[in-house]
């Protein structure tokens, strides 16, 4: 399975990276303190190899201008939680066999 595109909202000092595309070499570049960082960690979050930091917290993770009120919304229903990485993967054929043997064609 490959990582093929990535978007990272509202996590720490990324409010939205907007989808980009990864390829068999990805290099993250920008000045200091501009969230490269923040883009693997969130990345991260998909598969920790320990269980429990693959868990959003609230007043650790968003952005801290608006922790307060994002608090406050999502408590009083006026938005859903953050959706903090949203990814696509390829899978190869082998992976695909494995599916279809699984789960038949119809998966």
């Amino acid at each position: 399975m490959k990582l093929r595109k990535v978007r990272v909202r509202e996590f720490k000092s990324v409010w939205d990276s907007n989808e980009f595309e990864v390829d068999r070499v990805a290099c993250l570049v920008g000045k200091n303190e501009s969230g490269k960082t923040v883009i693997l960690q969130a990345l991260y979050r998909l598969n920790p190899i320990v269980d429990d930091e693959g868990e959003f917290d609230v007043t650790d993770d968003y952005p801290r201008s608006e922790v307060e009120n994002y608090q406050q919304d999502v408590e009083s229903k006026r938005r859903q939680p953050a959706e903090v990485v949203e990814a696509t993967f390829e899978l190869n054929a082998a992976e695909l066999d494995a599916i279809r043997d699984e789960y038949g064609d119809g998966f």
